[in-house]
């Protein structure tokens, strides 16, 4: 590793451990109530999704809040997957299936180019393969 790596580690290493004290002590005072300087939002969330602070949740329904929220995320993941090919920012200008989206030749040349290495690895493996 260079030393540029060790010094980029012994930075992050050094910000940690200075943040690690003042960040416990803010995360003790907003869980133990002393600090409360979000109340008005959390309040109006409250009342809009109609919660009682005062009353404990049943595991039951912590199980199903749960169970759909990791359903949601999952079919948010999956959609954004398959529609990433028509997202904004993407990085390859790929579609579905490796083709460009890209109309231009050098787009269509790079990707006729990068498809004959490709097949002939393929063809140097099947010819190892069958010696």
């Amino acid at each position: 590793m260079t030393a540029n790596g060790w010094l980029q580690i012994l930075v992050f290493a050094l910000a940690v451990l200075a943040i690690t004290k003042p960040a416990g002590l803010y995360m003790l005072r907003v869980y133990d109530g002393s600090m409360r300087w979000l109340a008005p939002v959390e309040r109006a969330i409250y009342r809009v999704c109609g919660i009682d602070p005062n009353e404990d949740q049943h595991w039951t329904r912590y199980a199903a809040g749960l169970l759909l929220f990791s359903a949601v995320s999952m079919l948010v993941t999956y959609v954004a997957l398959r529609l990433q090919h028509h997202l904004p920012l993407n990085p390859f200008a790929r579609g579905p299936r490796g083709e460009s989206t890209d109309a231009s030749p050098t787009a269509q040349g790079s990707l006729g180019a990068e498809r004959s290495r490709t097949q002939a690895l393929f063809a140097r493996l099947h010819d190892t393969a069958a010696a």
